[in-house]
């Protein structure tokens, strides 16, 4: 199956209600950049743990609910980070990670943002190359003197702006396996539970193979011997059920389901659904693998007749790479089922619902980029709502866009206008081109076309020679309007531009008679210069 065989174990260390996690201080990614899944996302079933089920530990529950979910990423994590890879911007690296064609995207993204080689190397660190696109939309958000100096403060930086997400571990452990658990406090991938494996042989595996050909494995599971039989992955989920249905499988009169609540970094899991990684499995696997079915039925003790899970999204299954660590400060609750039945009826409102969803949106409920290199983000679930001033709300896919003038430009698109006819409004106020949209409400107003060149608003195009005054000059020249944010002024620009624009505006040529004035006498010429057909003479 495709989530199914993969058990690991996990241990929080000595039990403490309700302490202060590595010292985090209340802060949650929750802008733009801000991770999809989790308790905010729109395809989250809210369908709560009954109340019934058993609690064995608390955890920090107090401590994460008081921050809805959220709390800053703490040192201790970003160092953990940085121990399990180099921060260092490879080529050959990116390339063995991501493949040729997506090495050379990142490397030409980065070239061309200007970020430095020695902040580029936070792009070595899975959770920040699978999301490459978000990562470089981030860093040209930042003013200049916000901007990372290198490439762990890069690191910290972008993992803050993703935030932390509530997602579950469910485990069929005996007594054994729990005292385990609670003495390591670190979640083992399986490989990590052979003999002779640790810490450092996994990491040469992702060394070795490379994000990608991991993930990949992961999902067709009968692969693992490409990767020598250890698997240096572990999987989350963000919908409890997930996970618990999976565990089911391995529950037995010995070995109970335990769920895990967890409060984990986003940056810690790799930016890509299921689907994503399927369609990059054609390199590795063979091309009859890049196909994938946006939703797949998993079969279960808990559910016989199987449950429909949505391949799409990233709450499904989050895919991470060595481990996760610091397992008891993360620990929101930890659950026990005392019985596969009760976790069957446990579950049952949320098969219920997942049937209906795959009934209701058979292609997934994220409509993901046909980019085999993109990044999640790039389509996640919570795309801008945009109405016109009317109150019609545009049917268009904004998923991918990060700023309001990467909004201008497809909403134009959309209603067939020019981009200097589109203004985009949050409430009342006109939203600049490089302010973010994040998933705001956003409206949306279309004036009578303008000519735009730069960003601004072009009145008229002056032919080199006599002018509108008498005076002279060697270069075409342009005029713009008066606008709130813009003040009349005319700037030099090649004949070449000035043709291109008279004939993208479809301008129109029109001579004024002036006094040319030259060594103290003066004649009649000719002044010519460019204006929209629309314009009178007089307003010219």
């Amino acid at each position: 199956s495709i989530m199914g065989s993969r058990l690991v174990a996990m241990a929080p260390s000595e039990c403490r209600e309700n302490a202060d996690p590595l010292g985090l201080c209340q802060h949650q990614g929750a802008g733009p950049f801000a991770e999809p899944g989790g308790d905010a996302d729109p395809a989250n079933p809210q369908l709560h743990i009954p109340p019934s089920l058993k609690v064995l530990d608390k955890g920090n529950a107090t401590y994460w609910e008081a921050r809805g979910d959220g709390g800053d990423i703490s040192e201790a994590e970003i160092d953990w980070m940085t121990r399990q890879r180099q921060l260092v911007f490879s080529l050959p690296q990116l390339v063995l990670d991501y493949g040729e064609a997506g090495a050379s995207q990142i490397g030409e993204a980065v070239e061309n943002a200007g970020i430095p080689r020695t902040v580029a190397g936070a792009l070595a660190w899975p959770g920040v190359g699978t999301r490459w696109r978000r990562f470089i939309a981030w860093w040209r958000g930042l003013p200049q003197a916000e901007r990372p100096m290198d490439a762990r403060e890069a690191l910290a930086g972008f993992a803050r702006a993703l935030g932390r997400v509530r997602t579950f571990r469910a485990l069929a452990l005996d007594g054994a396996g729990l005292q385990r658990i609670l003495r390591e406090d670190e979640i083992f991938p399986s490989g990590r539970l052979r003999s002779g494996v640790d810490a450092a042989y996994l990491r040469n595996i992702v060394e070795t193979h490379g994000v990608a050909k991991i993930a990949v494995v992961r999902l067709f599971i009968s692969h693992m011997p490409n990767l020598g039989g250890v698997d240096p992955s572990i999987s989350l989920h963000d919908d409890w059920q997930t996970t618990s249905l999976i565990a089911s499988g391995y529950a037995s009169a010995g070995k109970r389901v335990h769920l895990f609540e967890l409060s984990v970094p986003a940056i810690e899991s790799l930016g890509w659904t299921l689907q994503e990684v399927a369609e990059r499995s054609g390199p590795y696997l063979g091309p009859e693998y890049s196909k994938h079915e946006p939703w797949f039925c998993f079969p279960s003790p808990a559910a016989s007749n199987g449950t429909w899970f949505d391949a799409t999204l990233q709450r499904t299954e989050r895919y991470g790479l060595f481990s996760v660590p610091h397992l008891r400060n993360r620990l929101r609750r930890l659950y026990m089922f005392d019985s596969v039945a009760e976790l069957g009826r446990a579950v049952a409102p949320f098969v219920a619902d997942m049937a209906l969803r795959h009934s209701a949106h058979p292609q997934g409920q994220v409509r993901w980029s046909t980019d085999p290199e993109g990044d999640s983000y790039a389509v996640r679930p919570g795309s801008p709502s945009v109405y016109l001033l009317s109150g019609k709300r545009l049917d268009i896919d904004l998923c991918d866009v990060t700023t309001a003038g990467d909004a201008r430009s497809r909403i134009a698109a959309y209603l067939e206008a020019h981009e200097s006819q589109v203004r985009m409004l949050r409430g009342d106020a006109e939203l600049g081109d490089e302010e973010l949209v994040g998933n705001d409400k956003l409206g949306v107003a279309l004036v009578p076309q303008s000519y735009c060149y730069n960003n601004k608003h072009v009145k008229k195009i002056l032919e080199k020679g006599v002018d509108e005054q008498g005076g002279f000059y060697h270069h075409w020249r342009i005029e713009y309007e008066v606008t709130q944010t813009q003040s009349t002024r005319t700037e030099e620009i090649t004949e070449e531009i000035a043709r291109k624009l008279i004939h993208d505006f479809n301008f129109k040529r029109c001579t004024k008679v002036v006094d040319f004035f030259w060594h103290g006498s003066s004649m009649p010429q000719d002044s010519h210069y460019y204006v929209p057909q629309e314009t009178h003479g007089s307003d010219a």
